[in-house]
């Protein structure tokens, strides 16, 4: 029988992995991603309304700045678990500055 990836048990997982803080990063996601909406996508526009960006997922990964590099890696951010492993990548590189701009909704639930 297949094994059935669920988001709980992925979160665990990769929280482990990557030597990260499991709610630190659900707390982040639930800000992010619009309370784990997996298929979550923001646009960007310009000020002059040109689309330039779409951010992408769990995590709500910038497509502009990370999707080259996260190739690089073999992960796709447009997978929800390619996504959600991405996220933890950056997690434990840059520590939650990619995230500073929600740090209002998710610091006070961490």
């Amino acid at each position: 029988m297949p094994v059935v990836k669920t988001f709980d048990v992925e979160v665990t997982k990769l929280a482990l992995k990557y030597k990260q803080d499991e709610k630190l990063a659900r707390s982040i996601i639930a800000c992010e991603g619009k309370h784990y909406k997996t298929r979550g996508n923001n646009k960007n526009y310009t000020k002059a309304g040109v689309y330039w960006s779409s951010d992408i997922g769990h995590w709500q990964i910038n497509d502009y700045f990370h999707q080259k590099v996260a190739m690089k890696l073999g992960l796709d951010i447009y997978d929800e678990w390619n996504n959600l492993e991405y996220g933890f990548i950056l997690l434990k590189q840059q520590g939650t500055k990619p995230w500073n701009a929600s740090k209002y909704c998710w610091k006070s639930t961490y």
